[in-house]
C-alpha cells in the first residue's frame, strides 16, 4: 500500500502564505491614482519573488525526496526558498512620497500679502519708534510718520480734493534714524520672498533668479548711471511738455540735505546704494515679476512690475521716472534670468542720483 505523502499547509482549497506573499506583491506594483492635492502612496513597484532554482521547493513543489513540502514565510513576509535564498520584500505598504504636482500653488496673492505687511510692518514700527522720539522731546513730527503712514495722507488728501503728496516725517532727524526707519520695509521685502520659497518649495535661484556674476557689476552700473543721467530727463522733458515744470527731486533731496560730513556719506551710502536696491529688487524683480509672469507671461511682467514698482513709491510725479526705470530693471532680470543686472543698475541709478543732489550737480 502506498502511503500517501504528507499534505502540505496550503493543500485542501486553502492559499498558502507564499501565495498570499505573490498576490500583495502584484498589487503594490499597481499604479495608484490620488486626486490632486493629495499625497499619494508610493508608486514603485514591489519586487517579486526571485525565480526557483532547479532542486529548491515554493509553495508545495516536489522535493527530490519525493514528498512536498509547503514553503513557510520569512520574518520579511516573503517566500523562503529551501536552499537558504531569500526572496527581497515586498516595498513595505503605507509609504508617502512627495509629489511636485502637489506643492503648494505660489504667485500674485504672495506678491499682494507681503507687500501690504511690508507697509504695516513700517507704520507700527514707526509709531511705536517715532512716538518714543516724539513724546521723549527729541524731535518734532508731521503726519504721517514717514512711509507706513504714507498711504493714509494720500488717500486723505484725495479724498478732499487735494493733490496726492506725501509729508516728510520727523524733522531734523539724522540720516541714521533714517535707516533705522528703512529696516523693517527692507526686511520684510527680503522675507516675504525667502518665507515663499521655503513654505512652497521654490528656488530663490531657478524660481525668482536671485543670482549674482561679475560680468553684472560693469553692465548694471552702465545702465543704472544712462538711465539717471540720460533716460530720466528726456522723460520728465516729454512730461513737462504736458504738465508744466515740478520739483521732481523734492523727497531725495530732503535726504540728501541731511548727509553731513563723512558719517552721513556713509549712512546715505548704505540707504540708496546698498539697502534700497537689493531688497526691492529681491521683491519687486524677484517675486513679483515672477508670479505676474506666471499668469500674463514675461513681456507683460515688465510692464506691470514697472508699474507696481512705480505705484509702490506713494509719489505722482515720479511715477513716470519709476516706471520708465522699471522697464529697464524688469529688461534686464528677464534678458539675463537672474537679479545680479538689475541690482548694480538699481545701485548706479540711485547712487549717481545722491552725487548730483549732494554736490548740486547742474543736473539737479
Amino acid at each position: 500500500m502506498t502511503k500517501r505523502p504528507p499534505q502540505g499547509r496550503g493543500s485542501g482549497g486553502r492559499v498558502t502564505p507564499s501565495v498570499k506573499a505573490a498576490e500583495a506583491a502584484a498589487a503594490a506594483a499597481e499604479p495608484t491614482r490620488t486626486p490632486r492635492g493629495r499625497v499619494p502612496r508610493s508608486t514603485k513597484p514591489a519586487r517579486s519573488a526571485a525565480p526557483a532554482k532547479a532542486g529548491s521547493t515554493k509553495s508545495g513543489a516536489t522535493t527530490p525526496s519525493g514528498g512536498s513540502k509547503a514553503s513557510k514565510p520569512s520574518s520579511s513576509g516573503g517566500s523562503k526558498a529551501s536552499g537558504g535564498n531569500a526572496a527581497p520584500a515586498p516595498e513595505p505598504k503605507g509609504q508617502v512620497v512627495a509629489d511636485v504636482d502637489d506643492a503648494p500653488v505660489w504667485g500674485m496673492g504672495d506678491m499682494a500679502i507681503w507687500w501690504l505687511v511690508s507697509f504695516v510692518a513700517t507704520a507700527v514700527f514707526s509709531v511705536l519708534l517715532g512716538g518714543y522720539l516724539v513724546s521723549s522731546g527729541a524731535y518734532e513730527a508731521f503726519w504721517p510718520n514717514e512711509e507706513g503712514w504714507a498711504i493714509g495722507e494720500v488717500v486723505g488728501r484725495i479724498g478732499t480734493g487735494q493733490p496726492p503728496e506725501v509729508t516728510v516725517g520727523l524733522n531734523g532727524a539724522p540720516l541714521w534714524l533714517q535707516i533705522v526707519f528703512q529696516i523693517p520695509l527692507w526686511v520684510v521685502l527680503v522675507i516675504g520672498p525667502l518665507y515663499v520659497a521655503r513654505r512652497k518649495r521654490l528656488s530663490l535661484r531657478n524660481d525668482f533668479g536671485l543670482s549674482v556674476r561679475a560680468v553684472d557689476a560693469p553692465i548694471g552700473l552702465v545702465l543704472g548711471i544712462a538711465s539717471q543721467l540720460l533716460l530720466i530727463p528726456a522723460v520728465y522733458w516729454v512730461l513737462f511738455k504736458v504738465i508744466g515744470e515740478q520739483d521732481v527731486s523734492a523727497s531725495a533731496r530732503a535726504l540728501t540735505t541731511r548727509a553731513d560730513g563723512v558719517w552721513g556719506l556713509v549712512a546715505l551710502g548704505l540707504i540708496v546704494g546698498l539697502g534700497a536696491p537689493i531688497a526691492e529688487e529681491i521683491f519687486y524683480r524677484g517675486l513679483s515679476q515672477h508670479a505676474i509672469a506666471k499668469r500674463f507671461g514675461p513681456r507683460l511682467a515688465i510692464v506691470l512690475g514697472a508699474a507696481f514698482f512705480g505705484v509702490s513709491h506713494l509719489q505722482v510725479v515720479q511715477f513716470a521716472g519709476l516706471f520708465a526705470f522699471g522697464l529697464v530693471l524688469g529688461a534686464l532680470s528677464e534678458r539675463f534670468k537672474r537679479l545680479g543686472p538689475a541690482i548694480f543698475a538699481h545701485v548706479g541709478f540711485n547712487l549717481t542720483a545722491a552725487a548730483v543732489l549732494v554736490w548740486n550737480l547742474p543736473l539737479a
